[in-house]
């Protein structure tokens, strides 16, 4: 395509959708079978969209800017606490959580440490 845009492997994300509805099947189903997704909770629909990502074969993206409680009455701490919960999901799920380096190989993102 024109200025490289539309090239693949793509990745999506989707915010905020749990994926049980038919919408959300289709629409992983559409996606090209290189492409990678993830999905990520807004509030309280964090551990539905995360469970059923993972289940799906899907990734995940966290952040305070999601989500602002960790519990009902109980404000997240920080990213990490959001992060530690997500790989705990993921090993769980049996789908342990990449390395640094396997993430950014997927997302074709160049290490720019010094």
């Amino acid at each position: 395509m024109r200025n490289g845009l539309g090239k693949l492997p793509a990745s999506m994300n989707w915010i905020g959708n749990p994926l049980g509805s038919a919408a959300s099947g289709a629409a992983v189903s559409a996606l090209p079978p290189d492409a990678s997704w993830s999905a990520t909770g807004i509030g309280r629909t964090s551990l539905p969209v995360a469970l059923a990502a993972l289940s799906a074969g899907g990734h995940l993206r966290v952040g305070m800017e999601d989500t602002l409680r960790y519990a009902r009455g109980r404000p997240v701490r920080d990213n990490a606490e959001l992060v530690e919960r997500a790989a705990t999901l993921a090993v769980l799920a049996q789908r342990p959580p990449m390395s640094t380096d396997d993430a950014r190989a997927l997302l074709r993102v160049k290490d720019r440490r010094p």
